[in-house]
Protein backbone atom coordinates (compact mmCIF):
# COMPACT_ATOMS: atom_id res chain seq x y z
CA UNK A 1 0.00 0.00 0.00
CA UNK A 2 1.25 3.53 -0.74
CA UNK A 3 2.01 5.91 1.67
CA UNK A 4 -0.56 8.58 -0.15
CA UNK A 5 -3.33 5.50 0.17
CA UNK A 6 -2.43 5.24 3.95
CA UNK A 7 -2.16 8.97 4.46
CA UNK A 8 -5.62 8.76 2.91
CA UNK A 9 -7.02 6.50 4.79
CA UNK A 10 -6.10 7.83 8.05
CA UNK A 11 -7.18 11.29 7.17
CA UNK A 12 -10.97 9.56 6.53
CA UNK A 13 -10.75 8.16 9.91
CA UNK A 14 -10.05 11.47 11.22
CA UNK A 15 -12.93 12.97 9.21
CA UNK A 16 -15.07 10.26 10.31
CA UNK A 17 -14.45 10.29 13.59
CA UNK A 18 -14.89 13.96 13.80
CA UNK A 19 -18.58 13.99 12.36
CA UNK A 20 -19.45 10.88 14.49
CA UNK A 21 -18.47 13.76 17.55
CA UNK A 22 -20.56 16.73 16.00
CA UNK A 23 -23.87 14.50 15.50
CA UNK A 24 -24.01 14.03 19.53
CA UNK A 25 -24.79 16.64 21.94
CA UNK A 26 -23.06 15.58 25.27
CA UNK A 27 -24.78 16.75 28.32
CA UNK A 28 -23.61 15.80 32.25
CA UNK A 29 -26.98 14.21 34.02
CA UNK A 30 -27.51 12.92 37.05
CA UNK A 31 -27.96 9.31 37.41
CA UNK A 32 -31.33 9.91 39.26
CA UNK A 33 -32.72 11.39 35.92
CA UNK A 34 -32.75 8.51 33.90
CA UNK A 35 -35.58 6.36 33.33
CA UNK A 36 -35.83 2.99 32.04
CA UNK A 37 -38.00 1.48 29.25
CA UNK A 38 -39.92 -1.09 30.58
CA UNK A 39 -40.85 -2.15 27.35
CA UNK A 40 -37.48 -2.14 25.71
CA UNK A 41 -37.94 -4.95 23.02
CA UNK A 42 -34.87 -5.94 23.57
CA UNK A 43 -35.68 -7.89 27.24
CA UNK A 44 -38.60 -9.41 28.51
CA UNK A 45 -41.09 -6.70 29.53
CA UNK A 46 -40.56 -5.91 32.88
CA UNK A 47 -43.48 -4.21 35.69
CA UNK A 48 -41.23 -2.01 37.38
CA UNK A 49 -37.32 0.09 36.70
CA UNK A 50 -36.46 -2.38 39.45
CA UNK A 51 -37.34 -5.59 37.35
CA UNK A 52 -36.10 -4.14 34.07
CA UNK A 53 -32.54 -3.65 35.62
CA UNK A 54 -32.61 -7.39 37.59
CA UNK A 55 -33.49 -8.15 33.54
CA UNK A 56 -30.84 -6.25 32.52
CA UNK A 57 -28.17 -8.05 34.77
CA UNK A 58 -29.98 -11.37 33.94
CA UNK A 59 -29.66 -10.83 30.51
CA UNK A 60 -25.53 -8.61 30.13
CA UNK A 61 -24.27 -8.94 33.55
CA UNK A 62 -20.94 -10.36 32.24
CA UNK A 63 -20.81 -7.38 29.80
CA UNK A 64 -21.93 -5.22 32.81
CA UNK A 65 -19.00 -6.70 34.80
CA UNK A 66 -16.53 -5.61 32.05
CA UNK A 67 -17.37 -2.08 31.33
CA UNK A 68 -17.04 -1.78 35.13
CA UNK A 69 -13.80 -3.32 35.76
CA UNK A 70 -12.97 -0.82 32.16
CA UNK A 71 -14.15 1.92 34.31
CA UNK A 72 -12.54 1.78 37.56
CA UNK A 73 -9.18 0.53 35.36
CA UNK A 74 -9.31 3.68 32.97
CA UNK A 75 -12.20 6.24 34.03
CA UNK A 76 -14.82 7.27 31.73
CA UNK A 77 -12.88 8.19 29.21
CA UNK A 78 -12.61 4.81 26.73
CA UNK A 79 -9.72 6.22 25.03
Amino acid sequence: MTSEKLKSMKNNKIEKEENREKAFEYKEIKLSDIALNKENPRFEKAFSETETIQKIIEDQGAKLARIAEHIIDDGFNPT
